[in-house]
């Protein structure tokens, strides 16, 4: 062999000990691939879910239980009117559903319809 030859195996020597241990390394991740992806299956075969059959029940005749009760609220609003007066007209019961802004009644307030002409009359009389 001559002196060129040897020279020229050193130059690819470190590159094939390179090449050689990168293969070495995939094949043994491909083998720890295969091996684990072996060991999954078998794991998941022992942890299959089970089936089971749903049974739907039918309702038998006379089963329904009946008892007397009472619903309340939860909380209680007072309802107060701005100014004192008489019921004139009430529009809803106790316990009948409402909404916000409904009339729930009217009220027939003479003495603030007395001030109130008399308030206009004032007025009236200032303005002339």
């Amino acid at each position: 062999m001559t002196h060129a030859s040897v020279s020229r195996r050193r130059r690819y020597l470190p590159a094939l000990i390179l090449i050689a241990v990168a293969a070495a390394i995939v094949v043994t991740g491909l083998v720890t691939r295969w091996s684990r992806a072996e060991q999954l299956r078998e794991d998941a075969q022992t942890q299959s879910v089970r089936t089971v059959a749903v049974i739907l029940p039918s309702p038998i005749e006379g089963s329904a239980l009946a008892l007397p009760g009472r619903i309340e609220a939860w909380s209680r609003a007072p309802i107060y009117a701005r100014v004192s007066g008489y019921l004139k007209r009430w529009s809803r019961d106790i316990g009948e559903p409402v909404k916000a802004g409904q009339v729930l009644a009217e009220i027939d307030t003479p003495d603030v319809d007395q001030e109130l002409q008399q308030a206009r009359a004032e007025l009236a009389r200032a303005r002339s």
